[in-house]
Order: structure tokens, then C-alpha cells, then sequence
């Protein structure tokens, strides 16, 4: 054995995904597992991938940060992980979005409601400054 050949360590890392196409084994990510009404999304790891290139379907073995694991066929909604700034943009929306469709398509009326909303600091994050 050659004394002179020493491998070099490399650190382990976790697999990066962009959130183009579907996340690599190891990834965490957030998956929605409802249909495409359901709005909850749950952190997971991605635990492995089986192609079965007979049929065409891909399952997805998902494990939950509480430590349950679940299977999913064709998955289709996955997502990076959030900042929390994505979180306070989205919440923010979400109270937009509500304060418009309860008052109807009168744009008038929906930006009064945003603004009074807004003025009495029920939107966290969003303040009116002078």
C-alpha cells in the first residue's frame, strides 16, 4: 500500500434543490399533500424515490418533522422552505385577498377596509408611515 496516497475528507452536506422539477432524496423541503384547494403545507424530508418505469408512477416517501412518514403517488406540490419574511408576505396577502372577496368586486370599498385595516395595525409588519 502506498503511504504517499491519502484521501481527502469532504464534509457531508445536504442535497440542495432549487424548487425546479421534483426535490432529490435528502431534501427538505415543504410539501402540500391535498388537492390543489388545500392550502396547508408541512415541512418534510425527502426519504427516498421508487420510479416504477413500467406504469410511469413515482412514489414519494416523505418523513414529517414529528417523525411520521408518509407515501405519496405522483406528488406534484412541492416548495422550498420559506423565510420567515415569505411567511409574513404571505399572511399578509392571504388578509388582503380575504378583505377583497368580502366586499365584492368594488375595488373602492376593499381598499378602504385595507387601509382602516392597515391604520389600525391589524395587518402584522405593515404600518402607515406620514
Amino acid at each position: 500500500m502506498d503511504k504517499d496516497i491519502i484521501a481527502e475528507r469532504q464534509p457531508i452536506t445536504e442535497p440542495s434543490w432549487d424548487g425546479v422539477g421534483l426535490p432529490p432524496v435528502g431534501v427538505r423541503c415543504e410539501h402540500c399533500p391535498g388537492g390543489t384547494t388545500q392550502q396547508e403545507w408541512e415541512v418534510v424530508t425527502v426519504a427516498g424515490i421508487y420510479e416504477n418505469l413500467t406504469t410511469g408512477f413515482t412514489d414519494f416517501w416523505m418523513i414529517k418533522e414529528s417523525g411520521s412518514s408518509y407515501i405519496v403517488g405522483n406528488p406534484y406540490r412541492f416548495r422550498p422552505i420559506r423565510s420567515e419574511e415569505d411567511k409574513k408576505r404571505d399572511a399578509v396577502i392571504e388578509f388582503i385577498t380575504g378583505a377583497i372577496d368580502s366586499h365584492g368586486v368594488d375595488p373602492l370599498n376593499s381598499a378602504k377596509f385595507i387601509y382602516d385595516a392597515i391604520a389600525d395595525g391589524k395587518i402584522p409588519g405593515v404600518k402607515l408611515e406620514d
